[in-house]
């Protein structure tokens, strides 16, 4: 049962960060039905602003925390704007293939730029402290990025639930053209889908990054 236990708490607190990864790729989903296969690149640009202002810059992780969340949903914004938004309304495929496009090249570029040599840097030394509790062993990395993840799943389900946001996100996901006709706005409710797909990102890169360095 001991073994049942500690192998649920450690899958948890793996499984919630792709949680809030897929969450993201279902909005952009919903709203274009389209799978985005660049959504894992927000996690490599902000893997780099964290190196660069962890070890380039020396700054502590909690400093750095809010510049990870920005650099995903800035470059959630960004691919949109730059990629996405020029070939709306073509194709699936059109669409598909301007996704892996773009997850290319990002690739390409921080290969270029950066080199393809593995980088690290040093974790916050209370991701590797570990509870216990009986038999069990709880690493308090697990325990912030499950509460963490409830806590976003909570705050998504409310604005979807809630907000103006949420009701005319989930009426372009429904039906795009007659929620245009009820007045949504195209380009604003795309434009935000990429901004809390970027956001949930934003969260599992932070997370994900504090785990693995």
């Amino acid at each position: 049962m001991i073994d049942v236990l500690q192998s649920l708490i450690d899958g948890l607190g793996r499984g919630s960060i792709y949680a809030l990864l897929a969450l993201g790729i279902a909005v952009i989903f919903g709203v274009m039905h389209m799978v985005n296969f660049a959504h894992g690149e927000l996690i490599t640009v902000s893997a780099y602003v964290a190196f660069a202002v962890v070890v380039t810059a020396g700054w502590g992780w909690w400093a750095a925390v809010p510049l990870i969340f920005g650099a995903a949903v800035g470059t959630s914004v960004a691919v949109e704007f730059v990629a996405f938004r020029w070939v709306r309304g073509s194709s699936d495929f059109t669409m598909l293939l301007t996704s892996f496009a773009v997850h290319f090249l990002v690739q390409a570029i921080f290969v270029m730029t950066m080199g393809a040599s593995v980088r690290s840097f040093p974790r916050p030394e209370w991701a590797d402290r570990v509870w216990s509790v009986g038999d069990l062993n709880i690493q308090v990395i697990d325990v912030a990025v499950i509460g963490a993840t409830a806590a976003t799943l909570a705050v998504t389900v409310y604005l979807l639930q809630r907000t103006m946001f949420g009701i005319s996100l989930r009426a372009a996901a429904e039906d795009f053209d007659a929620a245009r006709l009820m007045g949504v706005r195209s380009n604003k409710v795309i434009r935000q889908a990429f901004i809390l797909a970027g956001a949930l990102a934003g969260i599992a890169a932070i997370f994900f990054l504090m785990r693995t360095g």
